[in-house]
């Protein structure tokens, strides 16, 4: 499940991150505490993806390539094209992962993922 990882000045810097062992969670807020973007990296089968909303662009959707070639180098993440997810997947993970969120972050997230592609009426 995702908990919060506190520190680094990232909540003064409009950014929270929360993490768990099959899922990473990056939420952009403005200054009034209204989120402006998330990101969710979620792990299917080794391989990782990322989900990224932001308010005036909407979704997308990509593989994460880590980069790591070898023990002895440390490359940067990097997102790659991906087909678009299995929505219905996407919010099942997101559901299991966030339950223990604050119970509007994890309201308005499952909004976006239900409403926006799930339930389109």
């Amino acid at each position: 499940m995702l908990r919060e990882i506190p520190g680094q000045n990232v909540q003064q810097q409009g950014r929270r991150w929360f993490a768990s062992p099959d899922a990473d969670l990056y939420v952009w807020e403005n200054r009034q505490g209204d989120i402006e973007s998330f990101e969710y990296c979620y792990r299917v089968r080794s391989s990782e993806f990322s989900l990224r909303w932001h308010f005036t662009r909407g979704f997308e959707h990509a593989q994460v390539d880590a980069g790591e070639l070898s023990p002895f180098k440390n490359n940067t993440p990097i997102n790659i094209a991906a087909t678009g997810p299995d929505w219905g997947q996407v919010a099942k993970h997101f559901r299991l992962q966030g339950i223990m969120l604050e119970a509007a972050l994890y309201r308005f997230i499952l909004h976006k993922l239900y409403h926006t592609y799930c339930d389109p009426d």
